[in-house]
């Protein structure tokens, strides 16, 4: 069969004890790429197993990097390129190493044990694992898990309050402060806390990047030409807004890569699509243009009896038409036999001249309508509250929903009736808010209250 008219990126997998020499993924890429024209594949490792058994040392990657060789040469000859989705990255299981600790001093003791990218022993060894997979198997891109993040991770919510951070903390504004005095200081909106707040946020961020450049640094030396790309978090935004500086490291001198999230998981339901892709509108209107980047295609748990092909092809096409350039698409259920369902690599064949044409059309374009006020750091005015799950952000707007299902254009670049809702009030100056009041506004009740007391 010809290629597809999109170039997307699917990920196969490759269990041990059911593929020891990689012949069962190699079959899977032939006939991939036979019947259903992909082209680029990402095998993964490691799996879940090493999450909850913990690190166990670097002869698993070099036995990994052989396998992934030994599928590179028996695909050799077809139009074809295999790299590596690296899964998991920081969510390493039981180790030595430091770990990331929540702002209460939680840290977990069974599954989503997770190294502190400050930990410059993990960065060490981290960097000098993938460097081995890269020196023996040459994958054309590696792309690393959207564990990449300091909050989030299992029970570990607002984070990483751990004794590497705190002593940078203090470096960086002049004096020390114990997690006790933050989490109390971050459970209050005062202008301090404001400050501190975004002060933590730069730090997560910049913890990231220098252990994404430690990383690349590593790889130079043995494989310069090839890519690391980025799966986006849903927690790159409360980390610091991450996304465009840990994807920059990642790439050193190759094209930057990311994939965008844009997901919705576990549901058929069609009214959660618009929240699903205002992250991908936000991303393709503030990341560079010159990134390559993909959307997160995944119908998690990567059957079709949660997310139907229907409704992974309508995320994809918004995706394409706020101006992504293809998919990290999961068309494969993780067994035996990853054709066992055929429903989505069925439908990404299809719809690829369809894809491609919507992207053409709409290359040279921008979103245009009413204008929905978000920022990705107006979580710092919102107080740490320990029995919000996971992390306090500022939430979604609560106009994409009223906006995208009503079929009402939005875009989140300057322009157009502003529509302003929840947090984003408390966090614009007055400056800016006097600004948004000399031309046409839309409130939400909170919004109004908050406008009201200031």
């Amino acid at each position: 069969m010809s290629h597809l008219k999109m170039d997307p990126i699917v990920p196969i997998s490759s269990i041990d004890f059911l593929d020891p020499d990689g012949k069962e993924a190699a079959a899977t890429i032939l006939q991939a790429h036979r019947e259903f024209g992909i082209r680029r594949f990402a095998l993964i490792f490691p799996g879940h197993g090493m999450l909850l058994t913990g690190y166990r040392g670097r002869e698993p990657y070099r036995k990994f990097g052989e396998k992934l060789r030994n599928i590179k040469e028996m695909v050799s000859g077809h139009d074809v390129q295999v790299g590596w989705w690296c899964m998991p990255t920081l969510e390493t299981g039981k180790s030595s190493f430091q770990k990331i600790t929540d702002i209460s001093g939680c840290v977990s003791d069974y599954d989503f044990i997770t190294a502190c990218p400050l930990d410059p022993e993990y960065r060490k060894v981290f960097s000098e694992n993938v460097a081995l997979v890269a020196s023996i198997a040459r994958p054309f891109m590696i792309m690393m898990e959207d564990d990449i993040k300091v909050s989030c991770h299992g029970p570990v919510g607002f984070a990483c309050f751990c004794p590497l951070h705190l002593r940078e903390f203090a470096k960086r504004v002049g004096r020390e402060y114990s997690r006790e005095e933050l989490e109390e200081m971050f459970s209050r909106d005062t202008p301090q806390s404001r400050q501190l707040r975004m002060r933590w946020a730069e730090l997560s961020r910049d913890s990231l990047v220098g252990f994404a450049a430690a990383v690349r640094e590593k790889l130079d030396e043995v494989a310069p030409e090839t890519r690391i790309g980025l799966c986006q978090s849903g927690a790159s935004g409360f980390d610091g807004d991450f996304t465009e500086a840990v994807t920059a490291a990642f790439a050193g001198k190759t094209r930057p890569l990311v994939r965008v999230y844009g997901a919705d998981y576990y549901s058929d339901h069609s009214d959660w699509v618009p929240f699903a892709l205002f992250n991908v509108l936000y991303s393709t209107q503030h990341l560079p243009k010159h990134f390559e980047m993909l959307h997160e295609s995944d119908p998690c748990p990567h059957t079709r009896f949660f997310v139907s092909a229907a409704k992974l092809k309508s995320l994809m096409a918004g995706a394409f038409s706020y101006g992504l350039h293809d998919g990290f698409v999961w068309t494969a259920q993780f067994v035996d036999n990853p054709f066992e369902e055929t429903c989505y690599w069925t439908m990404l064949r299809d719809e690829s001249s369809r894809f491609a044409a919507l992207r053409e059309a709409v290359a040279d374009c921008r979103p245009a309508g009413c204008e929905i006020c978000h920022s990705q750091w107006q979580h710092t005015v919102v107080p740490n509250d320990p029995s919000v799950p996971n992390r306090p952000d500022g939430g979604l707007n609560a106009w994409i929903g009223v906006l995208g299902q009503f079929g009402i254009p939005y875009s989140v670049a300057p322009g157009g009736v502003k529509m302003l809702a929840g947090h984003i009030a408390s966090f614009l100056s007055d400056d800016e808010i006097r600004a948004m009041l000399s031309g046409g506004v839309l409130m939400d009740g909170p919004a109004a209250e908050v406008l009201t007391r200031r």
